[in-house]
Order: structure tokens, then sequence, then C-alpha cells
């Protein structure tokens, strides 16, 4: 035997939604907003702190602020041969590609596990190189000494090498330190 079929529920004018139903729109219009919250931060974040990163200029041979150590721009410079490779033969550049040589010096202000000397190179239309991964060694390469010997106060020299296009090496801005955070990076110029 069947059972007798239902009439559907309706609802008459003027009574209340179940609480599971109440709840359920609660819990969509919550995650609704929540959504909403981090779609409006995350646009935000990204326009005012991603790519490209914001410059802030320091004036030629001056000294720029990093997160714990100061740094100044003595030169920058090209050439095809720098430092050593490992068979003790010039480093030379990858084809179509020059050196350009940062000579820097860092004032260490505070102690660290390890001192951040994040520098990139940036040209006259924003885009920027990090230093050469594997370039080869040179004296000067170390940022400052192992962070137990290093004096605070004391100033170190410091020697970068980055690999560019040729035909970006005659359009250099100067060399910026990564703050490692969504401030403006100080932009070393050499004296002139």
């Amino acid at each position: 035997m069947s059972a007798p079929l239902l009439p559907p529920r309706t609802r008459t004018p003027g009574s209340r939604l179940p609480p599971a139903r109440v709840r359920a729109w609660l819990v969509a219009a919550i995650a609704a907003l929540l959504v909403l919250i981090y779609l409006s931060v995350e646009l935000t974040y990204s326009s005012t702190h991603l790519d490209p990163p914001r410059y802030t200029p320091v004036e030629p041979g001056e000294v720029g602020h990093g997160k714990s150590a100061d740094f100044r721009l003595l030169s920058l410079r090209q050439t095809e041969r720098w430092g050593q490779q490992s068979g003790g033969e010039p480093g030379a550049p990858d084809p179509g590609s020059v050196w350009v040589v940062a000579e820097l010096e860092v004032t260490p202000r505070q102690r660290e596990d390890y001192l951040l000397c994040s520098l990139h190179l940036v040209s006259t239309d924003g885009r920027s190189w990090d230093s050469a991964f594997g370039a080869p060694t040179h004296e000067g390469e170390s940022c400052a000494p192992d962070p137990e010997n290093v004096e605070l106060g004391t100033t170190y020299p410091f020697v970068l090498g980055f690999q560019v296009p040729a035909t970006e090496a005659d359009h250099l801005a100067g060399l910026a330190v990564d703050m490692f955070s969504w401030r403006s990076y100080p932009l070393l110029r050499p004296a002139a």
C-alpha cells in the first residue's frame, strides 16, 4: 500500500522561517561578507604594495637606510670581465650582457642573525635585477663579517655584481635597498 501524498508545505503570511533555515541564510550571508572583505583587502594591498615596487631616490652619494643597516653607493660601473670563475679565468657575462659592478659601504645599526643586504639594480623604466646568482668570486663579496664579529657603527666595504642586458646598461637609475616590507625602497645613486 502506498503512503498518502501530503500537500506541499506552504507558509502563511506572517509565519516565521524555521530556525535551521535562518541559520543557513545567516551563514551564507557571513561567508559572502568575508569573501567581499578578503577581495577588498587583497585588491588594496596588491595595488599599493606589490609590483612595481616604489622607490624613494636618495641624494647622489648619500646614505640610504635599510632595515638594520645603512648603505652608501660609491660607484656603479660596467665591465666585460669581473672577478674569477672557478678555473681562475676572468668572469665573463652571458652573451649580450655586461657586468654592472656596485661598490658600496654598509654600516650595521643593529644586531641581526644575519645582515640583510638584499639590493636590486633598477633601470629608469622601473625594471630591476637581483645580484647574479653564481657570480664569479671577487674581493669584498660579503656584505659584512659574520654576525658575531660585526661591530655596530663600523663601515664595511661591499661589492656586488649584476648581469644586465647590454642594451639596458646605460639606462640605470640606481640601486634599491630591499626593505622586506610594504614601504618604498631607498634608491641609492652614486656621487656624480
